[in-house]
Parts: structure tokens; sequence; C-alpha cells
């Protein structure tokens, strides 16, 4: 078929055509019916006169009703008459409209012999609370307008697809529809689900005419979104309707769209009535991303006025069901994604207040509280926890709150959001977690191995748990958190922030105004400013006239200093340098945000409890896997500030790391003589003790310049077990890994290499393969008694003979 109306094209559109003609033709009498006075136009006066007796008698039969629209959409050629921008079709679904409903009348979704499916096409729409639209070409001519008719179809769709689901399966999978008395035929079922596919490609076609309609008017857009207030089923074809619709007037006219969503008062219960659809969410993610921070629409303001944040906790708290409370995990990382601190893509939209909102203390209270329930939400919040630490790292910020002041930077509702208060309610309840880690009850299963032996199994929440701890270590090592400095700068920039939203509430309210007209006049202060005024502080208020001006939160108090001409000074017999230990009591009398979780991980003994879980479990990987990164981290961290030194010492302490690898490996060992198989955290152990030797090359060079503790650490490193695994199992098992698997050929082998005899080397024959195998069983029988550097190390007198076929490695 061309794309022209030439020759078949043309024929098969003749039918749309005549009803366009007739529906014209029609409204032209009924028009001179009921307004003689009013003179037609000269092209329509010559269409009715030219109508001879049967055309007249024939339009009289004809009734514009909602049925002549299903006639329209039943029409095979409307999309492709719609697509080649057929006007008089466009003037049709903008302009026209239709006789109403009798009470007779027979349903939307139903088919010309009055086959009807029940309580559709009157469920929505004759709702009392739904205007009729009344648009301004049919502002004198009652009627309803085409465009609502399709929007009720989408509408009532919802039902129909519901009670005849089954009948649907059977259609798509070419089986007898058998099973339920409808009265319904194949034919006719593809016939109703063709007019819902016709109507909601339509609406969501890109003409500009159509989706200009359809957002000026408030009442269409008010009955197509009734749709979210009915039950839905993430496998309904209307729900893919209904968010193409709506995505494409989105993405057509997002001003007039965004209006009418922030219209709505009720959205957040629409969209989270239906958080087990996938489709859905990610529609309302798509509007939080159109509100940017350089272009805001106000979506985020009125998602959080309608506490969007707590009502989805409050579904991971509740004892609901786990797909839905893991729909509500995804949504919630999904929305930290595209609020991250660093811009990702076009999607991103940075910090904004949902996201602080999660982090605050009322919200955090609250994940708390889910993960002591110990239910289903516990991995999912553990989930969304971890991924707005990954996702809001202030070391990635582009603007660095230490190094800047209000009037360069002055603070927004899309500042990065601050942890530090989330981070020390979770150092606060390290106990709680320890609780969980340690209860015996929480696995009371038992489980076979492959070795034929039961073992209690880790557990998902225990597991989670202990990946929780090592997100937050990762969290407490950022630099912002670790600053005395942080927490003055983001109180000073809350308070800012705070004064000025209400003096523009103020303003608004003519508060200000009237306030200022009677307060008595004030002298500036020379040097006085919002940077350096601690707004808000515990401090009493203080006249200014009094020259009682609050320290600036940058500047530490003078008062400190005052303070220790009190203390008696110290004797000249006393040492001079200040041990270690009261570094440590200086740390912990006043630590920032991220030495505060560091010492509760101490006190609360969880570190100890995750180091010597590590061999209770030897065949789960994803635990050895976390607490080798809590190990790691430790090892890694600063030695010269912070409390990180001390973990360390904690390490080799309380959870004695050198002998716990060297038991680790005995045990192995112990166990692949019984069994012939090794325990499954070998890999992770080796790791482990890679990085306690890589400590100790550092230990060499930089101490902790205390006596009790370097003297601990250095009898743990030269302890002769250690030294012994070290120096036999550990350089063993690092020569092996860096072996080559496959082994290589006899030419090829140079000095620095393994020669592995049980390799099969694939060659360019099946004969040299052959070959290989041979010289390998040869090669083999050889070197039985052979010393081990003779096995594996070419000798030096081989390698001068080669001259130029063999090259050495110095």
């Amino acid at each position: 078929m061309s794309f022209w109306p030439f020759g078949q094209g043309a024929n098969s559109a003749s039918s749309l055509n005549r009803l366009l003609d007739a529906y014209y033709k029609k409204r032209t009498l009924l028009d001179i019916e009921q307004h003689p006075q009013q003179q037609p136009l000269r092209s329509e006066q010559s269409d009715t006169t030219s109508m001879s007796g049967d055309d007249m008698d024939h339009l009289d039969e004809l009734a514009l009703d909602k049925d002549f629209v299903l006639m329209v959409l039943d029409d095979p050629n409307v999309l492709n008459e719609l697509n080649r921008q057929n006007n008089r079709l466009i003037d049709f679904i903008c302009t026209g409209y239709v006789d109403d409903a009798q009470p007779d009348a027979s349903p939307l979704l139903s088919n010309g012999d009055g086959i009807t499916s029940p309580e559709l096409g009157t469920s929505l729409s004759t709702a009392e609370d739904v205007p009729t639209p009344t648009p301004s070409t049919t502002a004198t001519t009652p009627g309803t307008p085409v465009l609502e008719v399709l929007v009720s179809l989408i509408v009532d769709s919802v039902d129909w697809f519901d009670r005849n689901e089954k009948l649907l399966f059977q259609l798509d999978n070419d089986e007898e529809m058998v099973g339920e008395d409808t009265g319904l035929d194949r034919e006719e079922v593809s016939k109703l689900m063709n007019r819902i596919h016709v109507a909601s490609e339509i609406l969501s076609c890109k003409i500009w005419l159509i989706s200009e309609t359809l957002v000026e008017e408030p009442a269409l857009l008010t009955k197509l979104w009734t749709f979210l207030e009915h039950p839905l089923k993430s496998a309904s074809p209307s729900v893919q309707f209904f968010v193409k619709i709506n995505e494409q007037l989105l993405e057509s006219r997002p001003d007039q769209m965004l209006n009418f969503i922030r219209s709505q008062a009720n959205i957040v219960d629409l969209f989270i009535k239906h958080i087990d659809i996938t489709i859905i969410m990610d529609f309302l993610l798509r509007i939080i991303a159109s509100d940017k921070p350089d272009v805001p629409k106000g979506i985020i303001e009125i998602l959080g006025e309608q506490k969007l944040i707590p009502k989805l906790l409050h579904l991971l708290e509740e004892e609901t069901d786990t797909s839905t409370q893991s729909s509500c995990g995804d949504f919630l990382k999904a929305l930290i994604s595209i609020s991250a601190n660093t811009s990702i893509d076009e999607n991103t939209i940075g910090p904004n207040l949902l996201t602080k909102e999660l982090v605050g203390d009322e919200c955090v209270d609250e994940i708390i509280r889910i993960i002591h329930k110990r239910g289903n939400g516990l991995s999912t919040i553990v989930g969304v926890i971890i991924e707005i630490i990954r996702k809001n790292n202030s070391d990635y910020d582009q603007v660095n709150l230490l190094y800047t002041t209000l009037e360069k930077n002055p603070p927004s509702p899309r500042d990065p959001i601050y942890l530090g208060g989330m981070l020390r309610k979770f150092a606060d309840n390290l106990d709680s977690f320890n609780d969980i880690l340690i209860d015996p009850q929480l696995t009371s299963k038992r489980i076979k191995t492959q070795i034929n032996t039961e073992i209690e199994p880790l557990g998902f929440k225990r597991f989670k748990v202990c990946e929780l701890v090592a997100e937050l270590l990762h969290c407490s090592n950022i630099g912002l958190l670790n600053n005395h400095l942080t927490e003055k700068i983001i109180e000073e920039r809350e308070n800012f922030l705070k004064e000025r939203e209400s003096n523009l509430a103020n303003a608004l309210s003519d508060d200000l105004l009237s306030t200022s007209a009677n307060a008595p006049a004030v002298t500036p202060v020379p040097g006085l400013t919002l940077s350096n005024l601690n707004i808000g502080a515990a401090e009493p208020s203080v006249a200014v006239s009094e020259k009682h001006i609050t320290v600036s939160p940058h500047t530490a108090p003078a008062s400190n200093t005052d303070r220790t001409g009190d203390l008696p000074l110290l004797e000249e017999t006393e040492p001079t340098p200040e041990p270690v230990i009261s570094k440590q009591d200086t740390i912990r009398t006043n630590p920032t945000v991220g030495d505060y979780f560091k010492i509760k991980l101490v006190d609360s003994t969880i570190l100890q409890t995750i180091i010597g879980l590590f061999n209770k479990y030897p065949w789960n990987n994803f635990w050895h896997n976390v607490v080798f990164d809590v190990v790691q981290q430790i090892f890694n961290g600063r030695l010269d500030v912070g409390y990180n030194q001390f973990l360390i010492f904690e390490l080799f302490r309380s959870c004695d790391i050198t002998n716990l690898i060297i038991d680790s490996y005995n045990l192995c060992v112990e166990t692949e003589e019984q069994t012939s198989v090794r325990l499954g955290y070998m890999g992770h152990l080796v790791l482990i003790a890679e990085e306690v030797v890589k400590f100790s090359s550092q230990f060499q060079n930089t101490k902790f310049n205390d006596a009790e503790i370097d003297e601990l650490i250095y009898s743990k490193l030269i302890d002769e077990n250690w030294i012994s695994y070290v120096t036999n199992v550990l350089t063993e098992t690092r020569e092996q890994y860096n072996c080559v698997l496959g082994g290589i050929k006899t030419n090829e082998f140079q000095q620095s290499e393994y020669l592995n005899h049980d390799a099969i080397i694939l060659g360019n024959s099946e004969d040299e393969i052959m070959g290989q195998e041979v010289e390998g069983q040869t090669a083999e029988d050889d070197v039985d008694g052979a010393p081990l550097d003779d096995v594996f190390y070419e000798s030096s007198e081989t390698a001068d003979s080669d001259g130029d076929e063999s090259m050495g490695v110095s």
C-alpha cells in the first residue's frame, strides 16, 4: 500500500471518509435545526442541498452518540490517516462531540450486537466528582467531547481487562476460549481490544492539537488520572496505555502537565497504592527527574509535603509482602541514584529535600526500628542505606563546605546532604546490631555441606548487618566527617536557610512590614555579618548594644585557654612528652563524627564479633568478603590522625588477627587431610594475611610512639608461628598465584616462570599436543627426587649453554 491516498489507499480509506462526511453533514443539519436564524456556510449549504433523498434518510437514521465514536475506532485506517495528518480526522477528535448517552445506552466497551461487559462505561464517566469538559468550540452545544469518550475508554478498560484476563490469555496462546460464559467469541474480544489500543494510540500521538487540547482541559486529565484509583495489575495492558499517554504529554507539554500534577492533593497516595507496578513507579521517577536544580518545578516540594519518604519507610516497617518491600526498596534506591551529588547522566537532579529527609533524625530513627524488628524489611533498608552513602560521599562534592562561606555559596535546598547525623545515630545502636550478630536463634536450623557435615548457615539478616557496619565504616572515613568544624558549619547553614524561609513567609503575610514599623532602630555593628554570626546557637540572645556577640563557629572559643590557668603547673621532674594513651583519651573526649563511630565500634565489641565469626562460616564467601573489606579499611586508614590507629591496635589485641589466620589455616589443613576438601575461606584468608604483611612493612617506618601499643604489635609480628606462616605458607601461596595456569611450552621456558608438566599445551596439530603430553610425563619422572629450585627454575648452566635461545631474568 502506497503512502499517498491514491488507488488502493484511497479506496481503503473511503469508509473512514464517509463516516467523517456523515458526521459533519449530520452536525450541520442539527445546527440548522437548533439555530434556524443562523445562516450556514456556503460550503455546508451546498453539501446539504446536494444530498439526495436516500442520503437524507440515512442521515436521519444516523445517531451521533458514543457508538459513532466506536465505529470510527473500528475503522482499520484510522491510525494511518492520523499519521498522515488528516485534518478532518484531527478536528473530529479535538473539537468533535457526540450526544450524551441515554439511560438505556450500551457501555463503551460493547459491540454492535449489544454484547457488553458489565460495570464498564458507567463507573467513572458519570461520576459526580469529575466535571464535564466544555471546549470552547462546543460551549453553546450540549454533548460529550470525543476526547472524553477516548479517555473514558482507557479508564474503563481496567475493569474489562481484569474481568476477561483468562479469555485474553487464551487468545494470546491460540487456545479455545472456554471456561467462562461471557458471550464473547474470539473475534469480539479482538475487536474490543483493538478499540482500546486505537484510543491509546490517538491519545499518545505526537500531534500538537491533540496533546494541547488534553492538557488545556483539566477535566480531561482529571478523568484520565482516575485510572490510578483502580486496583491495578502489573500485567494489565491498560497500565502501559496510561503510562504511554502521560509520558508523551510530559515530554511534549511539560509545563502544563507539571502544573496539573502539582495541583493533585493525593499524588503520593495514588502512586504508593501501586508500588508493586514497576512501570508506574518509573513514571513517578521521571516526574521527579524533571525537577532540575537549575530549572526547579516544585515537584520535590509537593512530594515532600505529602510525606513520600515517611510513607515508603512505613511500608518497610510493617509486615507487608516481601515483593512490596522489595519494590519499595528499589524505588528508594532509584531515587537516591538520580539524587547523587555527582552528575552521572542527564537524569541526575542532585541532592534534594527528599534525600535530605531520608537521612534526617525522624527517618533514621524509623530505619533503626526496622532493623531492630529483624523482619523482611531489614535487608531492604540496609541496601537503601548503603546506596545513599555511596551516592553522597562528600569527598566528591563540587563545593567543599570547609573552604567556603555563606557569601560565596549561599545555602539552598539543593545543598549536598550531610551524613553525620545518620552516622552518629547508627553508632549509638551498634550494641543492638552486635546482639543480632551473636543471636543463636537467628538461624537455628542446620544444613548439610558437600563433605557430609552439618553446619549453621550464616543467615541473610546477619550478613546484611555486617555489610551495613562495613559501609558505615566507609562513611566514617569521609573527610567532612573527620573535622570538628563541620557540624557547626552545617548548623550555621541550616539556620541561615530557615531564617531566609521564615523571612519570606513573613513578607508574604505582611507580618514583616507590620513588625518593622514598631521595632526600634538598631545601630549596625562594623564587621558583623551572617557569615560570622552564629544564628540559632544554644547561647542566650544578648543585645548587640552590649557588644556581646556570639563566637564564630569557625573560631575556637577563647575561654578554653583561660581554663588552663586554674590547673596546677607541672613539675620539672615529670616527663614532658605526652603519652599516646592521653591522645586516645583526648580523641574520646572530643571526637569527630567519624571518630565517634570508630570508638563505638570498639566499645560495642562488634568489631571483635565480626572478625571472630570469620571462620565460623567457612563456606559463605559473601561473609568472608565483607570481613576482608572491614580489615582492609582499617589497615589502609590514616595512622597520624584520628582513631583509626587504635582500631589497628584492637585488631592485634582483642581480635588477635595473626593467630586467627594461623588457626584458620591449620583448620583447613586438617579438614583437607580428612575429607580431601579445602575450606571455602582460604582465598580471603590469604588476602587478609597480605594486608597484615603490608601493614608490618609500614609499621617499621611509622610506629605509634606508644610503648605499650608498639610492643604488643611488634610481639605479634615477630611471633615465630607468624613468621613461619609468612615465610613458608604465604610465600609459597604467593608463588603459586604467580604461576602460569596453563603451563608453557619448553622452547618458551624462562627462568622466572613455573613449568606445569600436567598442563596440556594447545599447539597447531594433534601430534604436537600428544608430544607435549609425553614430554610432560618424561619430565615428571625425571624430577621426582630433585630439589624445588631444580624443578621450577632453570639452572645457570643450562641458561648459559642455551645462548641466544634462552633469556635470563635478572
